[in-house]
């Protein structure tokens, strides 16, 4: 029994020893990542956030990265260049206006036509509308121009919709006949039967606005029913990109929204052009590369397209990493079907085996630590100063002749307790005890008993 104390207590403070030695990074010390989605104008909104969702979650899983990646970040970059989302708005209120009226004029087959074209376009574009009716307007009249038809049962489904969007809502006994009536207000009465989610609209930072079906909701953090359906969500602030999303089916109890800040240099659209398709980077392409990363605080920028040629879709991309700085060739990759997607992306990630060597920065780290001025680079325009402050490293210097090594300074405002080298004298201190400790435990003793115990 006392020579198993002996080394237990040896093995622990071996093991404190060990731990002092090797610290464990934490979650902030990660490097960030940022995932750049070029516009693209031919492939549908819904299958690109697929696939940027699915290049995030493998960045994390592979290469333990921090990740900001989403339509939130391609629309503050470049705004809504390419995105076809104004021109979608405007053509799903039309569509809508269409189908309406030619249910009013007995126009079924018109009708049905119309707000079918109109449903498809909210996947796209339903986060963008700022007014209740026309979605409300979309799911009444596609209902009763179904219920029209005889289709009682897609007819509910639509019912159920509108009343989802607007629980108050209600049929005029003098517009509509009276079996109209009656099952739309069956259908409504099922689905109040029930209690509605109290969701939680939070977001970082916090004090943006909430829309809600094109209702506006409050300012986060806020708490508002919500009904099981489909619903259009977007958090608007100031200095920061629309954070927009659909929910489908029950509401989750929460939803929070990370905003990212509006990028100020305007809209990068070089990089559109010669980030993928050409082999070689300009030195100006390079610096506004820099200047992004800076401005976002990231140590490596992912630049991906989702391209379609022909029936496919493929994922062109190219890696730019600051510490170590490199810039990796452009790459195009089929991503298949819908349903090989994501072992396609799987693939894809792992071919950016450099991300292991990519170190995070200070900016990155330090997230309260000032950052000086930023240099103007040769050929590139400075950009505006953005509305809050953040912290932006200075790009580097195009490549020239190195010059030679000379004594490195370093600066440290941690404190004395928290520095690397009072830990590594404590830890020579600790290792050393324990190895005279360790000594003085394996010397022999006057006389040694064994005792041979029974089984239990």
């Amino acid at each position: 029994m006392r020579r198993s104390m002996k080394s237990t207590m040896i093995l622990l403070v071996l093991g404190m020893c060990m731990a002092m030695e090797t610290p464990v990074a934490t979650a902030a010390e990660r490097p960030m990542v940022l995932v750049l989605p070029l516009p693209a104008r031919d492939v549908p909104l819904e299958l690109q956030d697929r696939a940027l969702a699915l290049v995030a979650r493998e960045l994390r899983k592979q290469y333990k990265v921090r990740v900001w990646s989403g339509r939130a970040v391609r629309r503050a970059i470049f705004g809504v260049l390419g995105s076809g989302l104004e021109e979608a708005a405007m053509a799903l209120e039309a569509e809508v206006e269409a189908g309406r009226y030619a249910y009013q004029n007995l126009q079924i087959g018109k009708a049905i036509g119309a707000l079918k074209k109109a449903k498809t376009r909210t996947a796209l574009c339903g986060p963008e509308i700022r007014d209740a009716k026309p979605l409300v307007d979309l799911h009444l009249y596609y209902g009763l121009a179904l219920l029209a038809q005889g289709n009682t049962r897609q007819a509910a489904g639509e019912f159920r919709q509108a009343v989802a969007l607007r629980p108050e809502l209600t049929l005029d006994t003098n517009r509509f006949p009276p079996d109209v009536v009656s099952t739309f207000t069956a259908t409504k009465r099922q689905l109040l039967s029930g209690s509605p989610v109290q969701v939680q609209f939070q977001s970082k930072p916090a004090g943006a606005e909430v829309w809600l079906d094109g209702r506006r909701m409050g300012s986060t953090p806020v708490v508002a029913p919500v009904y099981p359906g489909t619903h259009y969500v977007r958090f608007d602030k100031e200095g920061h990109s629309p954070w927009t999303l659909k929910v489908e089916g029950v509401p989750p109890e929460s939803l929070r929204a990370r905003l990212v800040p509006t990028w100020t240099g305007g809209p990068p659209e070089d990089l559109i052009a010669t980030a993928i398709a050409r082999e070689e980077l300009s030195q100006a392409v390079r610096a506004k590369l820099k200047m992004l990363a800076g401005f976002y605080r990231v140590d490596a920028i992912l630049l991906v397209s989702v391209v379609k040629q022909g029936n496919k879709h493929h994922l062109g991309q190219r890696l730019f990493m600051l510490n170590p700085e490199l810039v990796t060739r452009a790459r195009l990759f089929n991503l298949g079907t819908t349903k090989t997607m994501p072992r396609k992306v799987r693939g894809v990630v792992s071919t950016l085996s450099k991300l292991k060597k990519l170190k995070a920065s200070t900016s990155t780290s330090l997230v309260a630590a000032p950052a000086p001025k930023p240099k103007p680079v040769v050929g590139v325009q400075p950009i505006a100063p953005i509305r809050q402050p953040v912290a932006r490293p200075q790009p580097g210097p195009i490549p020239g002749p190195r010059p030679e090594p000379g004594p490195v300074v370093v600066e440290s405002s941690t404190s004395w307790y928290k520095s690397w080298w009072f830990w590594t004298l404590t830890g020579v201190v600790v290792a050393g005890a324990a190895a005279g400790v360790t000594v003085w435990q394996l010397q022999p003793e006057p006389s040694w008993t064994m005792k041979i115990l029974p089984s239990q």
